[in-house]
């Protein structure tokens, strides 16, 4: 859906132009008023479907921190050689 969202810009940014071009012309602007309303309206739905393009990890809470210390020294406990690197 970004796709839809860059289109819809780059047709925004065009209408723009072409009804600012065509009123100093003094032609019809109707047809480059209705393609900026479509091209925006483009651009909204494009970008609300839009992703966010990173996932972050939930961050180490002290909780499970500590849960990792204490599996890491039951593991200890139980093999106190394997712990001594003997």
């Amino acid at each position: 859906m970004v796709a839809l969202a860059i289109i819809g810009f780059l047709a925004f940014i065009g209408c723009i132009v072409l009804l600012i071009w065509s009123a100093i012309k003094k032609k019809t602007e109707r047809y480059w008023a209705i393609g900026l309303g479509v091209s925006l309206v483009l651009f909204m739905v494009g970008a609300a479907n839009s992703t966010p393009s990173t996932v972050s990890k939930p961050p180490i809470t002290m909780t499970r921190s500590l849960r990792l210390i204490k599996i890491q020294s039951r593991s200890q406990l139980q093999h106190p050689l394997e712990a001594l690197h003997l």
